[in-house]
């Protein structure tokens, strides 16, 4: 069974040198009562899930566009790449479609809008027929919610059963990062002699959680 955001809350509170009271009985308790708590376990979640490439953000998006149609809601993340079924190369990204002159035609480029407050994939041409789109993005939801026998992805973890957007086979080693960094938060005052532990165990959890997803610790990017 995965482990929800009331879980992980209360492992962080009974990690070595931890301050907390692990006697948690809901998220809405910490929330009212030690805020910080929560506040730092979300942030070391949005941190260490916005690590560049890690491979479970990596999602797919179909996309079947509609005669003279432009725009299409986008995936929620960072589209990496667009392609037309039929057509070998992926659409390319150009921010000036809005200087063109309209054209109809098979999409071969795109570009990203805001109208009230969707963001939309507009494509150029402008589709003149069923075009099959595959979208290929990083998602930026770090969490899920239980809802109607399934889950909903949301931004991160809020509420008492929300879990980790992780597949369970890299759950454990994702936890470890997120339990020592959610303490490196706590801590904040890095002459503190229980920060550099901590500091040091997430970079120990991080490199393995990497090697377990086939990427280097040592050329990471963006930590």
């Amino acid at each position: 069974m995965a482990t929800t955001f009331l879980d992980i809350l209360r492992n962080v509170a009974s990690q070595p040198w931890s301050i907390e009271d692990p006697d948690i009985l809901s998220v809405e308790d910490v929330v009212e009562d030690n805020p910080k708590l929560a506040l730092a376990c979300q942030a070391a979640n949005s941190f260490i899930f916005r690590l560049n490439e890690l491979p479970f953000k990596n999602y797919e998006q179909n996309i079947s566009t509609i005669a003279n149609q432009p725009g299409y809601e986008s995936p929620t993340g960072n589209i990496k790449e667009i392609l037309c079924v039929g057509n070998t190369d992926p659409l390319r990204l150009d921010k000036n479609l809005s200087m063109l002159t309209p054209q109809y035609g098979r999409p071969n480029k795109y570009n990203r809008r805001v109208i009230n407050a969707i963001d939309e994939i507009v494509l150029f041409p402008i589709p003149d027929n069923q075009y099959d789109l595959i979208v290929k993005y990083e998602t930026f939801h770090t969490a899920r919610r239980p809802q109607n026998g399934n889950y909903v992805e949301i931004p991160n973890l809020e509420k008492d059963e929300d879990i980790l957007n992780i597949p369970p086979q890299y759950e454990n080693m994702y936890l470890e990062c997120l339990y020592a960094k959610t303490m490196y938060y706590l801590i904040i005052d890095n002459t503190d002699e229980n920060w550099q532990p901590y500091d040091r165990k997430y970079n120990e959890a991080l490199a393995v959680l990497l090697q377990a997803t086939g990427l280097d610790f040592t050329k990471r990017i963006g930590f």
